[in-house]
């Protein structure tokens, strides 16, 4: 079939603003994770000075600037783990996380009918709950079978951001069907854009 548009960007790619600030609460269950993992001092031993305070210090929700989650993931992306140890760590963030894909996915599968179609159709406005700033774009390019894109996103030059959120994809159509794929397509890999194609049964 013919790629159709899905769920378009809230405004023209070429006019969306760079994203400018991250919800805490993402940084928050990640700094957890990295907790339980074991892997907090090492994370320490990376992190950029200028904001070790605020990032050691959240407590409760707000929106931070994309420094501060640059400078987190950053430090994550240091820490040299494997795709696969990445993609396991995100899916817990996501669990953890009110309001991000699995979340909704979990609370969604709950219905009878739902799909991964079902969930990726709101994906925008999950995105617009972490993330001020940037867009996030679907297109149907078979019966189960899409494209996701994310543009304007400054995450997308770290290595550890696009593994995490290929594994949060993953773990959103594994939940809602037999078997799952999804790959990076690093042709339209940019230091601000990042796609995958999805594809289950």
């Amino acid at each position: 079939m013919d790629e159709q548009t899905y769920l378009p960007f809230a405004a023209d790619r070429q006019t969306l603003k760079p994203a400018t600030k991250v919800k805490s609460t993402l940084i928050m269950s990640s700094l957890k994770t990295l907790r339980d993992d074991g892997l907090f001092d090492d994370y320490l031993q990376h992190l950029l000075p200028e904001a070790k305070d605020t990032i050691l210090e959240l407590a409760a929700p707000s929106w931070l600037p994309i420094d501060i989650a640059l400078a987190h993931y950053g430090a994550c992306d240091q820490l040299a783990l494997t795709p696969a140890q990445v993609t396991d760590m995100a899916q817990r963030v996501a669990m953890q996380a009110q309001g991000t894909f699995l979340g909704i996915a979990i609370a969604l599968a709950r219905g009878i009918g739902v799909t991964p179609w079902t969930v990726l159709g709101r994906a925008r406005s999950i995105w617009e709950r972490a993330w001020v700033g940037g867009g996030m774009a679907g297109f149907r390019v078979g019966p189960q079978e899409m494209r996701i894109e994310v543009a304007a996103w400054p995450c997308a030059r770290i290595p550890y951001c696009r593994h995490a959120l290929r594994g949060i994809l993953l773990g959103v159509v594994t939940l809602l069907s037999k078997e799952a794929y999804v790959r990076e397509l690093t042709e339209l890999q940019t230091n601000q854009d990042v796609a995958y194609r999805l594809a289950w049964r």
